[in-house]
């Protein structure tokens, strides 16, 4: 599955060189509405453990359908680790649209500006832009969500 959403957006994905380790940034800034477990979507999930997931094996289907481009792609500088960004990377399909979201923790709503997070955004919305699979790079915030121009 990760390999074929990397071809849709057209990257080159090698294979996973990278774990979460102590990341579990995931598990606080990724909406699941339909979880009960998380009462504010932008909130620590109830099940996040220091090992990670207390509910791995019968995650819910957002959970389990989430991959980290951080993990995904090494091209993605080790300041990119989500837990030392505050950003965690996400490629999304919606439909026929490719597009990139960098979530950002609502509890560091200025990190996605600040360097070097910022001038890899920009880079990466300009070869959305004019490579020939084209997608869309947007910055989520909570439910704010930023189109981000080349």
């Amino acid at each position: 599955m990760p390999a074929a959403l990397g071809e849709e957006l057209g990257l080159e994905l090698p294979p996973y060189k990278r774990s979460c380790g102590s990341c579990r940034l995931c598990c606080k800034i990724m909406a699941v509405p339909d979880f009960t477990g998380k009462p504010d979507p932008h909130d620590w999930c109830r099940h996040a453990c220091n090992k990670g997931c207390a509910i791995y094996a019968q995650r819910p289907e957002a959970c389990e359908d989430f991959h980290c481009m951080w993990l995904l792609d090494v091209r993605f500088e080790d300041y990119w680790f989500p837990a030392k960004a505050k950003i965690v990377i996400s490629p999304k399909l919606d439909g026929d649209n490719a597009y990139v979201a960098f979530i950002v923790d609502p509890a560091y709503p200025g990190r996605w500006r600040q360097e070097p997070w910022f001038g890899d955004i920009k880079k990466l919305a300009a070869a959305g832009l004019r490579g020939p699979q084209k997608w869309q790079t947007v910055v989520m915030i909570g439910d704010q969500k930023i189109p981000i121009g080349a």
